[in-house]
């Protein structure tokens, strides 16, 4: 949205909009693909990502000019929906977690003690 702008006030050619485009998209992948290869990525991070890049898309479509009231809802709908969906996930994940490693509301520490044990242990220096 700022690009298309500031290409429309600067009359920059289609191309060059386009090209600006894509470096900011390859940034982007490049950015994910280094953070992905680094000790530790779990399931929680590409949830956060494809959470962030769902929640992103619906504020997007809220906030583009819009035609008529009747796209307004929709995207007011799906975002509503998005979010909803996000926290539902979000929520069976973290109940799946805790039961996979014996947590219950009683024995949080133990679980913390536990997530500590598995990080170090998976420290670059541990590996053969």
């Amino acid at each position: 949205m700022g690009l298309t702008r500031l290409s429309h006030d600067l009359r920059l050619p289609a191309a060059v909009l386009i090209l600006a485009y894509f470096l900011l998209y390859g940034l982007a992948v490049l950015a994910v693909w280094r953070w992905s290869r680094r000790v530790g990525w779990s399931a929680e991070h590409r949830f956060a990502l494809a959470a962030g890049a769902l929640l992103t898309y619906a504020w997007y479509g809220v906030v583009q000019v819009q035609h008529d009231a009747l796209d307004l809802t929709g995207q007011a709908i799906f975002a509503l929906v998005a979010a909803v969906g996000l926290v539902i996930l979000g929520s069976r994940r973290v109940r799946t977690d805790k039961s996979m490693i014996g947590l219950d509301s009683t024995s949080e520490t133990a679980g913390s003690t536990e997530s500590t044990r598995t990080w170090s242990s998976s420290s670059p220096s541990s590996r053969p």
